[in-house]
């Protein structure tokens, strides 16, 4: 029997505050810088150490268009203030951050299309970040 966890169910929060209705995340990334160390004498392989600087690779998310559901976001985009952000899993992994918001972008609207408006955010991580 498999143990594999469902994508379904995924929440944004802002502090405590669900962020519009989620339809797909881009998954981020957690990444160390390598850096080479390689000398004369460690027969011709190159060789690499951490250099201990942590990151949290930039993401979109996409979302439902609803009421009021962009207005936080819009306010910190607008005045260039990071926010305390967290991404929940379906297995309950939780992934707390803090990030700026540098584009909102919302779908096209065509008349002729039943289609769920929606908008698509981009968030770029910054300072410490956790995964528990």
């Amino acid at each position: 029997m498999t143990d594999a966890v469902t994508s379904y169910g995924v929440l944004l929060k802002k502090s405590t505050v669900l962020i519009g209705e989620v339809s797909s995340v881009d998954g981020m990334e957690l990444s160390k810088e390598a850096l080479e160390a390689t000398f004369h004498s460690n027969g011709g392989w190159r060789e690499f150490i951490t250099s201990g600087l942590k990151s949290l690779s930039e993401f979109k998310a996409v979302i439902n268009y609803t009421d009021g559901g962009l207005s936080t976001l819009i306010t910190d985009w607008s005045a260039g203030t990071l926010g305390s952000y967290t991404l929940t899993y379906a297995n309950t992994d939780v992934w707390t951050f803090t990030a700026l918001v540098t584009k909102i972008k919302p779908s096209s609207a065509d008349a002729k299309s039943s289609d769920t408006l929606t908008a698509e955010i981009t968030f770029v991580p910054s300072g410490t970040a956790s995964v528990a």
